[in-house]
């Protein structure tokens, strides 16, 4: 029943200053040793699309709390530890494939009803915490410790029905996609020896004609994506529909809702990267194995083909000191934890994204510092900005890393760029 890392968690918010203390005082448990009493009724903010269970997208109906951990409200000046939190906040629920970070009431002024105040709740229960003699409470150092273990789960395989890159024909919409995205040159055998890259054949569920990336961490394959690629080796698929009735594709501007072959409402949008099940993309980086001893420093891609082009700082499509992420934002605590680690060692992290992407890398850097144990890393952490309208992928190799090494030495960092 007792959380005790939630408890500690609670007691060291509590004697810390705000905005990211919850307010000075004890933390008191209140009826404690009682189970909460709660039923699984559907998440409206979350709906299961076809093929899921819906059970995964269900939310907690809370008949009684039971225990819960009382403190001062960081929201409405309570001084009263009106606010309760519950032991199961942060514990993660495998029917409802959720940790509950909204598991928490104000009993003063009903605080949990601002979204604003949900979200800067979430940040404070699972925001990485500092480690001193007397706080043992788990630190980023501690966490990159953890990283495999919590990233640890069954291998994911490739798709039964995928085909090597170099024995595909000329006409092959993957072919053509080699030799004209962002300029070409993308060798295919290359692809296959340096990144494991393949193409999906028509069995290929969810990857069917895409070029599959494997996702590999501390050598185990992970999962893997796989990116579209459309019947002339188009690379956009804005405007295209997918009917997951009966799997017709139709191309419209906004969604067509009807399908107009089954007559049924089950359009989704083609998505331009396609995700193996169960691939935690919020606990990897792409290229992480090579890159985090490759260099003295660290490029944070937007994609994996990003990555593929810039390679290393001598050759393009080798493994190097870049990384991609998988989604619009560092996670935390694992992405952050395995970045912290890079700056603990003294390597400078890049943050190259698009052009159009420049203020998104911005905020990214401004969440990391925001964070007591980034901020001595502040001038390492570095935005790499690209000229207008171009982007990493499209970029010649050389003039990308003459853009890094420009912004290194414009930022003061020694690294290899720079010596």
């Amino acid at each position: 029943m007792f959380n005790p890392e939630l408890y500690k968690r609670l007691e060291w918010l509590t004697q810390t200053s705000k905005p990211r203390g919850i307010g000075v005082g004890e933390v008191k448990i209140k009826a404690e040793g009682v189970p909460m009493t709660y039923r699984y009724v559907p998440d409206a903010k979350r709906t299961a699309p076809p093929g899921k269970p819906a059970r995964k997208y269900e939310k907690l109906d809370i008949i009684d709390w039971g225990e819960i951990y009382s403190v001062c409200c960081p929201f409405c000046g309570d001084g009263r530890h009106r606010c309760g939190i519950s032991y199961k906040a942060g514990v993660f629920d495998e029917r409802a494939c959720s940790t509950h970070k909204g598991l928490w009431k104000c009993f003063n002024e009903s605080c949990q009803d601002n979204p604003e105040n949900q979200e800067k709740m979430r940040d404070l229960l699972t925001f990485p915490l500092i480690r001193t003699t007397q706080d043992r409470v788990l630190s980023l150092e501690r966490q990159y410790a953890h990283v495999a273990e919590k990233n640890a789960n069954e291998p994911i395989g490739l798709p039964a029905d995928v085909q090597a890159l170099d024995t595909l024909p000329e006409d092959h919409p993957i072919s053509v996609f080699l030799r004209t995205y962002k300029g070409g040159g993308w060798n295919p055998r290359q692809l296959m020896r340096n990144w494991e890259a393949r193409a999906g054949g028509p069995r290929a569920a969810g990857a069917s004609d895409r070029l599959i990336f494997p996702i590999r961490e501390a050598g185990v394959m992970r999962g893997y994506q796989a990116r579209y690629v459309g019947p002339y080796g188009e690379a956009d698929p804005t405007g295209l529909w997918d009917c997951h009735k009966c799997w017709s594709r139709w191309e419209c501007e906004t969604n067509p809702k009807v399908c107009g072959s089954c007559g049924q409402s089950d359009m989704w949008p083609v998505n331009k990267w396609n995700t193996s099940t169960g691939t935690k993309l919020g606990k990897l980086f792409f290229n992480w194995d090579f890159a985090k001893c490759a260099s003295d420093l660290l490029v944070v891609f937007e994609g994996p083909l990003d990555a593929v082009r810039a390679g290393t700082p001598s050759v393009s499509g080798v493994p190097g000191p870049c990384v991609s992420m998988f989604k619009s934002d560092i996670s935390v605590p694992h992405q952050s934890a395995m970045l912290y680690e890079m700056l603990r060692q003294d390597k400078p992290v890049f943050l190259c994204f698009d052009a159009d992407a420049t203020e998104k890398s911005e905020k990214i850097r401004a969440k990391l510092i925001d964070n007591p144990q980034f901020a001595p890393f502040a001038e390492r952490i570095i935005c790499v900005r690209l000229p207008d309208g171009t982007d990493p992928a499209g970029l010649p190799h050389g003039d990308l890393w003459g853009e890094i090494a420009r912004t290194a030495k414009e930022a003061g960092v020694s690294c290899e760029l720079t010596r």
